[in-house]
């Protein structure tokens, strides 16, 4: 796992199977942080909440909901989305605008805060680097598997980490859709950088995927970068250190698409097409 990250998933009671619905991510350090988010309208609270957190470049914890996506809740669902991240602030002994929240799951019907305080109260103290797993898990509507992948690679003679995981399953469509990923690494490396990394990667990937033509109220890929590998900071994009960050978060997007992909709306397996003679890899995208 990335070092200085921590995470939590329990069950606070959101979803009917009484599967973990609560998960929480933690960086010890301020980290640099990238969104993108999606496209529809509508976009749900926790999005434009997330969205307006995230201009700073700067966050620390990431939090997130199943069962209930907080979409089409009007003003209670914002109010509900910004308690959220004042909860987990408190208890983490940050600000809240360094909190990140989402939610995925049924859409209108307003959260039951009441599960989500003492969810929240009981994730922090379950904090753990071994409990990304358990957060990874969490995120999880109806997905019959966890997706999450790993990555490891040297730079300036340091070892440095990089997780990512996902959830997926239905109305997924580019740009973005019902998904929702999150990639933690302990890179050092520039707001500015990363969110250009993070589109990179998402070219690659998660703009090229769709399970049933619809685009979801909260589709949303966050990236972190804390620093702790102790590895030089990536500074120019024409580095090969920014290069092999690129390579590393891009291919493990792909690694994400393809569990998406095979796991949507029931699927029983996936296969790989080979295509030659094509313009370039927009041509597939702009299709």
């Amino acid at each position: 796992m990335p070092a200085g990250f921590r995470g939590a998933g329990l069950v606070c009671g959101l979803k009917p199977s009484g599967r973990r619905d609560l998960a929480l991510f933690v960086s010890d350090r301020p980290a640099s942080v990238a969104v993108l988010a999606t496209q529809n309208r509508f976009a749900a609270p926790p999005v434009l909440i997330t969205r307006a957190h995230a201009r700073s470049g700067r966050a620390q914890a990431f939090v997130v909901n199943s069962g209930n996506a907080n979409a089409a809740t009007g003003a209670q669902g914002r109010q509900d989305a910004l308690e959220m991240c004042t909860l987990v602030a408190r208890a983490i002994g940050v600000t809240p605008r360094l909190v990140l929240v989402n939610s995925t799951g049924v859409i209108g019907v307003p959260l039951d805060m009441g599960k989500i305080r003492r969810g929240i109260e009981a994730l922090v103290s379950q904090l753990d680097p071994a409990g990304l797993n358990d957060a990874a898990e969490a995120i999880l509507t109806t997905d019959r598997r966890p997706k999450r992948t790993t990555r490891v690679w040297r730079q300036g003679g340091r070892q440095v980490r990089l997780m990512a995981c996902a959830k997926g399953v239905g109305m997924i469509h580019p740009n973005m859709a019902t998904m929702i990923a999150a990639v933690f690494t302990d890179a050092a490396i520039s707001p500015a950088l990363l969110r250009r990394a993070l589109r990179l990667a998402a070219d690659q990937s998660f703009h090229g995927l769709t399970v049933d033509g619809d685009t979801s109220t909260n589709d949303m890929a966050v990236a972190f970068a804390n620093g702790a590998s102790g590895a030089p900071a990536i500074t120019r994009a024409t580095s090969s250190a920014f290069k092999d960050f690129v390579a590393a978060m891009t291919s493990a997007c792909q690694d994400l698409v393809h569990a998406i992909a095979a796991d949507g709306e029931g699927g029983e397996g996936a296969g790989d097409v080979g295509v030659a003679g094509a313009a370039g890899g927009g041509a597939f995208l702009e299709e």
